[in-house]
């Protein structure tokens, strides 16, 4: 958090993974960073910054289904009707979702916030086919 973990960081860490902050929460803490990193003789580029989001992408509405189902594993997201089980990680985790464009501008809008890295985090594990939408239709838009 900001009181202890941003001091810390600014004044031993050379990388730090904010977890599940949006990009403007991002904005806000990153910015905290960058003054105390001043603060104790550092340079904000000193520390490489990234962020852990899960990410749900979809084409069809079976897909969306599937991609579910590792954070419906998650007891208090299991018995959610889906619209509820989405906006609650979008509120609580910061999740990134939606079709193949819809998870570029939310990716986009990380990198526009100053994120050096971007943590996917996949939490339907063993959904390779899941996987292989994020490769073919989002990664070769963020290439370059």
């Amino acid at each position: 958090g900001p009181r202890r973990t941003l001091p810390l960081v600014a004044r031993y860490a050379d990388r730090w993974d904010a977890g599940f902050l949006t990009p403007e929460q991002y904005c806000e803490r990153a910015s905290q960073l960058d003054q105390l990193l001043t603060h104790v003789g550092r340079y904000p580029s000193d520390v490489r910054r990234s962020v852990t989001v899960p990410v749900f992408c979809w084409r069809t509405q079976a897909e969306l289904e599937q991609r579910a189902i590792g954070i419906r594993r998650i007891g208090a997201f299991s018995s959610m009707p889906l619209e509820q089980v989405l906006e609650q990680a979008h509120a609580d985790l910061a999740a990134i979702s939606g079709t193949p464009a819809q998870v570029v501008a939310g990716i986009q809008a990380y990198q526009d916030a100053g994120v050096d890295e971007l943590v996917i985090q996949w939490p339907a594990v063993d959904d390779i086919e899941g996987l292989q939408i994020l490769a073919s239709d989002v990664l070769p838009q963020l290439a370059g």
